[in-house]
């Protein structure tokens, strides 16, 4: 079976309660966890954003897009660090957080190809891993 890659392009808004510890006066780390809602903007497979299906002589226009629902929401956890810079007021962070919908997001439409079940599409959720490195500056 041949591999295809999708891409979901998704605004994510995260609501998180962080509890940070003291290692010692200069390095904190820090735990996080929460709930996330997002709105999808776009969806592509292999690169293409639509696809022409045939059904005996009539064509149509499928948009990967209009498969998945606009919105989702789940829960998002992570842990941290933070540490001062050498000579100078900044600090240095690294964060990594996952986040997991607890939605299903496919959504069934005419357009559909017969061989995607509306099961199989609401089955699907969202999952992302992420890494941030970052510098913080005080401002008082």
């Amino acid at each position: 079976m041949d591999d295809i890659k999708q891409v979901f392009t998704y605004v994510q808004v995260p609501i998180i309660g962080m509890y940070t510890y003291p290692v010692n006066d200069k390095i904190e780390v820090y735990g996080e966890a929460g709930f996330f809602m997002s709105a999808l903007f776009g969806v592509t497979v292999d690169g293409e954003k639509s696809q022409v299906v045939y059904s005996g002589t009539e064509s149509i226009s499928r948009k990967y897009r209009e498969e998945y629902k606009g919105f989702d929401a789940g829960v998002v956890f992570g842990a941290g660090g933070k540490m001062p810079i050498p000579n100078t007021k900044l600090k240095g962070y690294l964060n990594l957080r996952y986040s997991f919908g607890l939605m299903g997001i496919g959504d069934y439409s005419a357009k559909t190809p017969d061989n995607i079940t509306e099961e199989s599409l609401s089955d699907i959720k969202t999952g992302a891993f992420s890494v941030m490195v970052g510098v913080t500056y005080p401002i008082n």
